[in-house]
């Protein structure tokens, strides 16, 4: 799409969003749910 269409930017953004997911989850999110999860415990 991005070759037929190359000024597209919507698709620019799509392809650069879909890009950087890609990293995810990384070593920061997992530790970033763990945080999270044991401030849920100490709630309860």
């Amino acid at each position: 799409m991005i070759t037929d269409n190359p000024e597209d930017n919507n698709l620019k953004v799509s392809i650069k969003n879909f890009d950087e997911a890609l990293t995810h989850p990384n070593e920061r999110d997992l530790n970033n749910v763990k945080v999270w999860a044991q401030n849920m415990l100490k709630i309860v």
